[in-house]
């Protein structure tokens, strides 16, 4: 019996081996075929011999082979922006996918039919294609480095992919190409990706305009911060005011407090139209007070084990439904942010009450920040939001409810069980030894 589970075991060590030097292929043909690119298999894994089978098939001049370190199926599901080049290139040619390919790195060793040249990214200008008997084979690895940011790696091959194919496209019109690994990671790298990790980016790059890198603050959103007016008549309609990110004119934090860390965030001016009616304010000033909580631990000092946002104070002046307000300082009700040192907070959905102000005859009601994750006393090593201490509690209402209708059927099974148990036993039986029971049948 041990010795079959042994070799149980040393099958099960050389499969996970050998899955981990597997990784998913892209194929992609930049002409449309008359015919339809077939379909790779998902299962088993594909083969060297058949996808140099369907290269060699393929009329192109050129083949263009980007090999990455690593590449996972999650990759494509889990970064879908950070692949943009890519997805061009998929809209305007026909694809093909597989998520697992046995040993892709030997591929091009068995492409004997084409020219191979390694491409050199720093030198793309002396790109050439082969003599016109022989098909050229660009052999371009992407050198991303194993263990960093997956979303940064990505970005950063996808625009290595645009370059080159950018450069073969000059030398010619038909050419195919296909994106793989060396290996792909089991386990650790998945793990990692289930964490909200936002990282800075280009201002121009979309859906990043709401990033606000403070050095030792971070703070995001993924829409414009909306103001949440409440008239004082009950028949007006309330006013929204959205804050967009390229009405910012400043942002700063302080970051050298002993356990204080501030950030603060201005647009200049803001104007507009809703629902309930006009608006231009001034000034608009939001601005977060962090505190951290020093660790009391031997050897500990001067370290922040877990920090809370104290209420955000939000200052503006100007005129919302035509009634005008002048120096108005609001405060928001910020409670429960907070998170263990090196985590993020995250909310999905949420608008923060702020304190009534009778003074006000439009007061401000609420500030809403779609998707709020913010995280201060970062390292300034640290380029992305740690792993998120999000808002929403173990215990939801689906959680609830499971749990409640389980009491119900729990209860149920033992009422059915204590009637089954609560039947009688007969206390007399017939007597096998004795005159057996007649009962005559004739009228």
């Amino acid at each position: 019996m041990m010795s079959l589970m042994k070799i149980m075991f040393a099958l099960a060590m050389a499969s996970l081996s050998m899955a981990e030097r597997n990784a998913p292929a892209l194929v992609w043909e930049s002409t449309m075929l008359e015919t339809k690119m077939p379909e790779l298999p998902a299962l088993p894994a594909l083969s060297n011999s058949q996808l140099q089978n369907l290269l060699d098939s393929m009329d192109a001049e050129a083949l263009v082979m980007f090999v990455m370190n690593e590449l996972n199926v999650e990759d494509f599901s889990g970064y879908p922006e950070a692949l943009s080049h890519l997805q061009q290139e998929f809209e305007s040619s026909q694809s093909a996918f597989t998520p697992s390919m046995a040993d892709p790195s030997q591929v091009p060793a068995l492409l004997s039919t084409y020219a191979r040249v390694t491409v050199d990214l720093n030198n793309l200008s002396a790109l050439k294609l082969a003599p016109a008997a022989r098909k050229t084979l660009f052999l371009v690895y992407l050198n991303d480095k194993p263990g960093a940011d997956r979303a940064t790696a990505l970005r950063q091959a996808d625009a290595t992919v645009s370059q080159v194919l950018t450069k073969v496209k000059s030398l010619t019109g038909k050419y195919s190409a296909v994106l793989t690994g060396k290996h792909t990671t089991m386990g650790g790298e998945t793990g990692g990706r289930a964490t909200r990790s936002l990282k800075a980016a280009a201002a121009d790059e979309p859906g990043r305009e709401y990033f606000f890198d403070m050095n030792c603050i971070y703070i995001y959103t993924s829409a414009p911060p909306v103001m949440h007016f409440t008239p004082k008549e009950g028949a007006a309609k309330p006013i929204t005011v959205s804050l967009n990110a390229s009405l910012v004119t400043s942002n700063s934090s302080s970051c050298d407090g002993d356990g204080v860390q501030t950030a603060t965030i201005v647009w200049e001016s803001v104007t507009g139209s809703s629902a309930g009616g006009n608006y231009d304010l001034s000034k608009v000033t939001l601005t977060y007070t962090f505190l951290g909580h020093m660790s009391k631990r031997e050897g500990a000092d001067d370290k922040v084990s877990a920090w809370l946002l104290t209420p955000v104070t939000l200052l503006y002046s100007g005129s919302v439904g035509g009634v005008t307000a002048t120096d108005m300082n609001v405060t928001l009700d910020f409670a429960e942010v907070y998170a263990p040192s090196g985590f993020s907070y995250h909310c999905t959905s949420r608008k923060w009450a702020a304190e009534s102000n009778s003074s006000d005859a439009n007061s401000l009601s609420s500030l809403e920040l779609p998707d709020f994750q913010v995280q201060a006393f970062m390292v300034n090593e640290t380029s992305s939001f740690g792993r998120a201490w999000d808002c929403t509690p173990f215990f939801t209402i689906p959680i609830w409810s499971g749990l409640f209708l389980s009491l119900i059927m729990l209860v149920i099974l033992v009422w059915s069980l204590a009637m089954l148990a609560s039947v009688p036993t007969m206390d007399r039986f017939d007597d096998p030894r004795g005159q057996p029971l007649h009962v005559p049948t004739a009228e």
